[in-house]
């Protein structure tokens, strides 16, 4: 059986490499769709043979298998139902459904949605397949919310078909469907959704936003991401329908904060203008024992070009967080040049030490000398991995001679 869903499996991806090409293929309409015709024999033949098979050894359908994904190296152990849900394969589940497999699959390993949720259907909505998923909901019950995993998945993805064709068959969207689109949307690395023509994510949040995803449900974690990300047109659109920006919300990593506390990471001036003009509290900090506000976080980060702004906007350059660390300290550790230089410039003062007697130059000496895992940064840096942060050992070397000369 696993055999015949690896080929099942590979059969797909082919298909979609082709169906990828076509786009821009000199194929003509008639050969393309003889193509696709060639395609659709081929899986119901394929289905009809694991049925032989099923039928032949008494095969277990509800059986895990385990089984190396197109273009991996490495097993991943599943089941059946979720491999064909994976790659849109119809024929594939109707032969499994018909032939007892159980659709009652849950989401015992997911991290980012609640485990109750059906991995099958949540498999076939990464797949893109409306036919899948169509099929699945004629099976699947709604009565423990299972089917809300659909939403968040076409959400996160940017696929606004779907989600239409969810909201067809009844389907409330899922409250956090908004802040998976709002992480999704990483404006300084390139959106993931590729779109020539704006920001599929832009159009997918206004979508749900306009079709019953309730904003105050959402506890300002998708503003907060939109934030955390510098995503000034994700922040106007949010706080246009009524997002809240002083609301602390746990979801988002490190700790918990307010969209004001997430703008320093990476917001622009113009997303800090906008939060302070919706009410938000420069003061405010995180709610965990780091106390970071926005200038530490502007430092942690190194967004140098919000520093000057969040210090004339009230806040001081000095301020420590609950270990004593300054914003020239954080900058100093993380080997953030820029920061450091904009901080002393607007009198940071590097003879301030933390609780435990350091000094920012002691920060930026230690993590210079700090030897543990690497990661190439895309300016082809080396980054050091040092209390979960990836620091620019290069940058703390500079620093740490900077601050000695200030001495």
């Amino acid at each position: 059986m696993s055999d015949t869903v690896k080929d099942y499996f590979r059969n797909k991806e082919a298909s979609q490499l082709s169906n990828k090409g076509g786009k821009t293929s000199s194929l003509s309409a008639s050969k393309q769709n003889q193509n696709q015709k060639k395609l659709e024999r081929l899986l119901e033949k394929s289905a009809r043979e694991a049925e032989r098979l099923i039928k032949k050894y008494k095969i277990d359908v509800n059986q895990e298998v385990s089984f190396v994904p197109f273009g991996s190296s490495q097993a991943i152990s599943t089941f059946p139902t979720v491999i064909a849900a994976e790659t849109g394969n119809v024929p594939m589940m109707e032969l499994l459904i018909n032939n007892g497999a159980s659709l009652d699959v849950k989401m015992e390993k997911s991290y980012v949605m609640p485990k109750h949720y059906s991995a099958v259907l949540v498999a076939a909505a990464e797949s893109g397949s409306i036919p899948m998923v169509k099929l699945l909901l004629k099976h699947i019950p709604d009565t423990d919310y299972q089917r809300l995993g659909a939403t968040y998945i076409a959400a996160r993805n940017g696929d606004l078909p779907m989600l239409r064709f969810l909201k067809e068959q009844g389907i409330p969207f899922y409250s956090g469907c908004l802040e998976g689109v709002s992480h999704e949307c990483n404006v300084s690395q390139g959106c993931r959704s590729k779109q020539k023509n704006g920001c599929i994510h832009l159009t997918v949040m206004k979508y749900l936003l306009e079709n019953g995803c309730d904003i105050k449900k959402d506890r300002a974690g998708s503003l907060a991401w939109a934030c955390s990300k510098g995503n000034e047109a994700m922040v106007r659109l949010l706080l246009e329908h009524g997002a809240e920006c002083d609301i602390h919300t746990a979801g988002i990593c490190p700790a918990s904060g307010s969209a004001i506390v997430k703008a320093g990471a990476g917001g622009t001036v113009n997303i800090i203008k906008m939060l302070l003009a919706k009410g938000a509290n420069i003061h405010d900090t995180r709610k965990d024992d780091g106390k970071h506000n926005a200038l530490h976080n502007a430092s942690l980060y190194g967004n140098d070009s919000v520093i000057p702004f969040l210090i004339r906007a009230g806040l001081d350059v000095n301020s420590p967080d609950s270990a004593g660390r300054t914003p020239l300290m954080l900058a100093a550790q993380r080997g953030e040049l820029n920061a450091v230089k904009t901080l002393l410039a607007e009198g940071a003062d590097a003879a301030i030490t933390d609780h435990k007697g350091k000094t920012a130059a002691d920060h930026a000496r230690e993590s210079s000398n700090y030897a543990g895992s690497t990661q190439k940064g895309k300016n082809g840096k080396e980054y050091f991995l040092l209390d979960g942060s990836y620091i620019n050992k290069t940058g703390a070397e500079e620093i740490y001679r900077l601050l000695s000369k200030t001495r």
